[in-house]
């Protein structure tokens, strides 16, 4: 239900090879993974290799408002990447996911009519999302350091609807935004068996160009028509994001926070406030280090709402867990989960428990390059 403000519900972090680790990755670092978190990542892969990854998600989540109760199926594709390096530059291009939207909510109000009070229903109706398109390009800048950005293309299309009695208005919405977001990662051994891994990101606003037509029918047959019809703007929000990483030939600790800055959004309905979030992340490699080890992982999240309601903002709290599975040629197949509580006040905001899944699949394939040497 809370996707009916802005741009609806924003899709999660938790894609790629690292997805059972609760959405980190600003400060992680492979050979033979995309790292969507971080574009200065990205230099890590091996210039004798074109890497490619896919993924999908799939959610089942209830709703309690009050006394009432309802639940939602989502399944979508979670990402599609391929990326490459050339000596010091590594490249990338990909498409995901980026919001969605999908409510139905019947409101009943009392209207004073010439026979009395009469009860009067009306269905709201919302459906709908934008994805975003991105060219990634990073540089080593030093042994130890690299520096990345993503070119990002925001497009999409949404569609409201408010039913009442016998008319219909809708609201269709059409989406486009070009933005960049960066990072950095310096990364350096600090015993022979740990490397340490500090990761930086930062997008900056951008107001999203919207083209809106609005329809209205009622019981006549009767249809208005009108183009250009102004809504409250919308953005693509300004964030910062900072990250640190332990890591071994066996184990991985990670910890994210980032700072999404809602505010400068206006709604008479709903305040947009900024966002905290917070996740760790662990993994560990499971059997002989050179014969393709299982990968366990796990993770923890918090976060608060980009939405506030009558003085309440709900928190999220979340746990996931992952496996990360070698197949032929040393391509992984990772399976992930996350379960997730946003806790509320029943009278004044819904309360949601969320189950997802994820599935994603990194495969390489050496370069013609590596072949003739």
């Amino acid at each position: 239900p809370s996707s009916m403000f802005g741009l609806g519900e924003l899709v999660t972090n938790e894609t790629g090879r690292f997805a059972g680790m609760g959405g980190v990755g600003i400060a992680l670092r492979s050979d033979n993974f995309l790292n969507t978190n971080n574009p200065a990542a990205i230099t890590a892969i091996d210039s004798c290799k074109f890497v490619w990854e896919m993924g999908a998600r799939g959610s089942y989540d209830e709703y309690y408002s009050g006394s009432q109760h309802s639940h939602a199926e989502e399944g979508n594709f979670s990402n599609i990447n391929l990326g490459f390096s050339v000596k010091k530059f590594a490249f990338g291009v990909g498409i995901s996911p980026y919001s969605s939207m999908g409510y139905a909510i019947t409101e009943t109000n009392s209207v004073a009519g010439g026979s009395g009070i009469q009860l009067v229903n009306t269905l709201f109706e919302g459906s709908g999302g934008t994805s975003k398109l991105y060219l990634t390009g990073a540089y080593k800048l030093f042994k130890n350091l690299s520096i990345g950005t993503n070119l990002n293309y925001l497009l999409g299309r949404t569609v409201e609807t408010e039913t009442m009695d016998a008319s219909t208005q809708q609201i269709t919405s059409r989406k486009v935004a070009c933005f960049a977001d960066f990072g950095l990662q310096y990364y350096r051994p600090i015993t022979k068996k740990y490397m340490l891994t500090v990761g930086l990101v930062y997008g900056y606003k951008q107001n999203i160009h919207e083209i809106n037509k609005i329809t209205v029918a009622d019981q006549n047959g009767g249809i208005g028509i009108t183009q250009g019809l102004h809504k409250v703007p919308q953005i693509v929000p300004q964030y910062f994001g900072g990250a640190i990483a332990l890591s071994s030939d066996k184990w991985i600790f990670t910890g994210d926070y980032r700072l999404v800055q809602w505010s400068p959004m206006k709604v008479d309905v709903v305040s947009f406030v900024d966002q905290n979030i917070f996740n760790v992340g662990a993994s560990y490699l499971v059997g002989n280090l050179y014969r393709e080890p299982l990968r366990l992982m796990g993770g923890l999240g918090y976060e608060n709402s980009y939405v506030e309601k009558n003085s309440i903002n709900p928190k999220t709290y979340s746990v996931s867990a992952g496996i990360g599975i070698p197949v032929v040629g040393g391509n992984t197949l990772s399976f992930g989960f996350k379960y997730a509580i946003q806790s509320a006040d029943y009278t004044k905001f819904q309360k949601t428990n969320s189950l997802s899944f994820f599935l994603n699949i990194s495969f390489h394939e050496r370069s013609m390059r590596y072949k003739i040497e």
